[in-house]
């Protein structure tokens, strides 16, 4: 049994023999699998479905040590998609959580120095799969929740920041793409309001999305969100 994000709860029904025994399992598919990618027996276009290296594998890494193999494979040798995945995984900040010994920035000096990583990492897959995650810290820290909004900032913001200076961008992303996976950040729409009475006249007022800070906002423009700070209204220019 291998372990998945859904299946936490697994362990604390499990001996502690029996977890070992599974992580010790699935870093050995891990490696297995990274081994077959390298030597070409299996195809570099081939995605595996349900590997998801965050959640799955307590390397037993610690801070100061090379790589373990296990992490290496990953990174190294299985499809670029399946590392920028790894890189974009929302809610981990990788060696800070003690389950793998690569982190954020390590990820993203192996995708660049792999063949065609730089054309990855700067990819739409890539845009997305960070805009993703920017979406589900929105969902978690509604910006507009003046006890959440500096939350956000402090984790989700963050790494965005830093994996834009790593070589990720948002240039491939459209508003389109926004409007689709974070609505919050959408332009201001018209709205109807149906008059009382029997004649239903209807009227339109423009709808404009109220945030708690404007610097907050303009931060994501600069990060290369396509969306314009002027769309939403503010408590605080702060």
């Amino acid at each position: 049994m291998y372990r998945h994000h859904d299946d936490d709860d697994d362990d604390d029904v499990l001996s502690e023999a029996e977890r070992d025994d599974r992580h010790l399992v699935f870093r050995t598919l891990v490696e297995a699998l990274g081994a077959a990618y390298a030597s070409r027996a299996i195809s570099q276009n081939l995605k595996i479905v349900g590997i998801d290296l965050a959640t799955q594998v307590r390397c037993g890494g610690t801070e100061g040590q090379q790589m373990c193999r296990t992490c290496s494979h990953f990174c190294r040798n299985f499809p670029l998609n399946h590392v920028l995945e790894l890189g974009c995984a929302s809610g981990w900040v990788g060696a800070q959580l003690g389950d793998i010994c690569v982190d954020r920035e390590e990820i993203c000096k192996i995708i660049k120095s792999r063949p065609g990583g730089n054309d990855a990492i700067t990819s739409k897959r890539a845009g997305l799969l960070m805009l993703v995650m920017l979406s589900e810290f929105v969902g978690i820290y509604d910006l507009r929740d003046f006890g959440k909004v500096k939350v956000f900032y402090f984790v989700g913001y963050t790494i965005l920041v830093n994996m834009v200076s790593w070589g990720y961008d948002f240039s491939a992303i459209t508003y389109s793409d926004v409007v689709r996976l974070i609505p919050h950040l959408s332009k201001p729409k018209e709205i109807r309001i149906q008059e009382e009475g029997s004649k239903l006249v209807q009227t339109h007022h423009t709808l404009k999305n109220m945030w708690r800070y404007r610097n907050e906002i303009e931060r994501l423009v600069k990060l290369g969100l396509p969306i314009q700070a002027d769309w939403f209204e503010y408590e605080s220019v702060e």
